[in-house]
């Protein structure tokens, strides 16, 4: 007989939900999620810097993307791209690779046409802890900030 005390129990599924709108059209914006040197420009939180950005973005391919803090240090996300579907829908694993005790997650990114500009609606999810859940939150916000930035400046 299954005895519950001897059952583990399942990690916490956490999730994020960030959403921002874009004065650009869908396509450029699904864009700067897919092109290395497009992502390059954004992809990190302010203080952070982008670095070392590679992409196969294809289906079962991999991705790496670098984050250097002002003190040097450079934390790496990796994963792999289960769903590409340009340019409404990307789906892609994440964890990071300089963080032993970082597990996958699940990180699917949505693109809304709305006239000349474009919704994003970001979900990451399958997150174990709440500090994780926090600081995900807080990343991606910013991340999401830089791209605006980045886009309004005409650097996208």
């Amino acid at each position: 007989m299954d005895n519950p005390a001897n059952r583990a129990d399942p990690p916490p599924n956490l999730q994020v939900i960030v959403e921002r709108t874009f004065l650009a059209p869908r396509e450029r914006v699904f864009r700067a999620w897919i092109e290395p040197s497009l992502m390059a420009k954004w992809f990190a939180p302010v203080p952070l810097k982008p670095v070392g950005i590679e992409a196969d973005v294809v289906v079962g391919g991999r991705y790496r993307i670098g984050m250097r803090q002002p003190d040097g240090t450079i934390h790496y996300a990796v994963g792999k791209y289960l769903e590409i579907l340009p340019p409404e829908r990307l789906v892609f694993t994440w964890v990071w690779q300089t963080e032993p005790s970082s597990v996958d997650s699940l990180v699917t990114v949505e693109f809304f046409e709305q006239g000349d500009s474009t919704r994003v609606v970001l979900r990451h999810e399958q997150l174990t802890t709440l500090s994780s859940q926090e600081s995900h939150r807080r990343g991606w916000e910013g991340c999401l900030r830089h791209l605006d930035l980045t886009i309004s400046k005409g650097g996208i």
